[in-house]
């Protein structure tokens, strides 16, 4: 089992603690922002409730509705419909404060790959 990934803002606050790490999340390419999706994974998410926003996009309109962090006040993460179970973390907002070493993680991705070509 893998341990947890804790985030904190770059003030230090806990913000989030997941079992995915956000580099194994999918990036949006408009703002490199990360998609979480909390009925996918597990996660902690202490945010409190900011400002809604509508922002053009080369493609039409798209509505933020933000959270922020409880200590600082920065925007950390948004979501594009409230009450919704996708969160989108902004990037550089986050600071893993437990990154598994390069060589375990390595390790754990050759196991999965090993694991999932072998033949029955």
């Amino acid at each position: 089992m893998a341990l947890p990934n804790t985030y904190v803002c770059i003030c230090g606050q806990p913000l989030l603690v997941s079992e995915v790490p956000l580099e194994e999340l999918k990036a949006r390419k408009t703002d490199g922002a990360r998609m979480l999706d909390v009925s996918l994974c597990k996660a902690i998410i202490t945010l409190d409730s900011a400002s809604s926003v509508c922002i053009k996009r080369s493609v039409g309109f798209e509505m933020q509705y933000r959270f922020k962090c409880k200590r600082c006040g920065l925007i950390a993460a948004y979501q594009n419909t409230p009450d919704s179970l996708e969160y989108f973390i902004m990037d550089g907002a986050f600071v893993n404060i437990n990154p598994r070493p390069a060589a375990e993680a390595h390790r754990e991705h050759d196991q999965r790959k090993s694991v999932a070509f072998v033949k029955a």
